[in-house]
């Protein structure tokens, strides 16, 4: 029998994939301990024997079991009583307790944590809890040596105004399985793009905004879109609190504030749900896929446009007759469906939409008259979702797999 060289790589691909699925599913498997009754593990003191130390080390595994704590968390608790000592009151009452009192703390721009109602249509109003970005860039500086240095140092080269970069996720602490879950998130997040892309790849320069519950935002009109229209309204971009009107930081070690910090909205970066979900656009739920193609027409539709010069379908590999939207166009598209919306009957008017794939909403970002949102200049799809989850990377794989009949 003849083997081809093509399906010998296939084969030897995917038994290389297998070795890796083995060795990752290796390393999440739990180690097997003894059981133990809690209660008869020593505390070790002074200098340990052998013995005592394999005592020390049996308490360490069953200290998770009433509630689960993962082994990193375990390590990094056990660091700090170590390094701090064991605090005298630990319990959940305290612990809440002690988060307000941090979230109360003061500054020229408010607490850190602010308060915000949202208009839902089951519930009623609902107040939530808001990471003030204003108060908590002001404290940060004024307590992080290394954050003051950064700041100071990007001043120097940036000139102002800066650029905010908003991002927007779905998180979940449950199973990614769980058919109905309740405890999904949607997390905003808030960061500079002056602060580079090696900096932007470290968690602590990315500032949360809020996390609030999913149920909770769908039960809000206009859904995800009015949320992220109210925080940066009430937050970041408004008439009150804003940083296009600019704050003054104290960096450590200061003694008053003396650096003036303006910036805007320079980018607006999500994966491709929470855009549409933020953004109200269609997307495959409408003529164009996409919310920054001007001409760009979903192949199952294309026969309704035919004879005219302008579209194209999203199959095309010829770049040069894609039309990206411009500042202006993209704005006319949308003020043009709110204008058709009391002119046209449901109907029809559903049609428009569909055609110039936004879905209108009085309360959505899109059309807030004060942020003026530019979609055309600000919003960035995450490379993340692009290129490896869900993305290139997975459709890459599976189509070599399919085509040397290994799948």
């Amino acid at each position: 029998m003849c083997i081809s060289r093509a399906h010998v790589r296939a084969q030897s691909l995917l038994a290389s994939l297998c070795v890796l699925a083995l060795w990752l599913y290796a390393r999440v498997q739990p180690r097997a301990v003894p059981m133990a009754k809690r209660g008869k593990c020593e505390k070790p003191s002074g200098s340990q024997t052998g013995a005592s130390r394999k005592r020390a080390r049996h308490h360490l595994t069953t200290l998770a079991r009433t509630s689960h704590v993962s082994q990193s968390g375990l390590a990094k608790l056990a660091e700090s009583f170590a390094k701090d000592g064991v605090p005298e009151h630990a319990g959940r009452f305290v612990q809440y307790k002690a988060r307000k009192e941090r979230g109360a703390t003061m500054t020229p721009y408010g607490p850190l944590v602010d308060t915000m109602d949202l208009p839902c249509e089951k519930k009623g109003k609902q107040r939530v809890g808001i990471q003030n970005p204003l108060a908590m860039f002001f404290q940060c500086c004024l307590v992080s040596v290394a954050l003051s240095g950064l700041v100071m140092a990007k001043l120097e080269d940036h000139p102002l105004p800066w650029n905010v970069i908003f991002y927007v996720d779905g998180i979940s602490p449950s199973d990614t399985m769980t058919m109905h879950d309740r405890r999904s998130l949607q997390a905003m997040y808030w960061t500079f793009e002056e602060f580079g892309q090696e900096n932007l790849g470290r968690e602590e320069l990315w500032f949360e905004v809020a996390s609030l519950r999913d149920s909770l935002v769908k039960d809000v009109d206009g859904g995800l879109s009015h949320v992220v229209k109210l925080v940066m309204n009430q937050f970041l971009f408004g008439p009150e609190r804003s940083f296009a009107k600019g704050m003054h930081l104290q960096f450590h070690g200061q003694e008053a504030p003396t650096t003036f910090l303006a910036a805007r909205l320079g980018c607006i970066l999500s994966d491709e749900l929470a855009l549409a979900e933020m953004l109200l656009c269609k997307g495959h739920g409408g003529y164009k896929p996409c919310l920054l193609c001007s001409n760009v027409i979903l192949k199952m539709y294309y026969y309704l446009f035919a004879g005219s010069d302008w579209p194209v379908p999203s199959t095309t590999t010829d770049m040069s007759k894609i039309k990206l939207h411009t500042s202006a166009s993209a704005r006319e598209t949308l003020d043009r469906l709110a204008a058709l919306k009391d002119e046209l009957p449901k109907g029809q008017f559903e049609e428009r939409e569909k055609l110039f794939g936004f879905t209108y909403n009085k309360h959505g970002l899109l059309w807030d008259p004060w942020l003026a949102v530019d979609i055309a200049s600000t919003v960035m799809f995450d490379w993340m979702h692009i290129y490896l989850v869900g993305g290139l990377c997975h459709v890459s794989s599976r189509v070599t797999c399919v085509s040397f009949g290994v799948w």
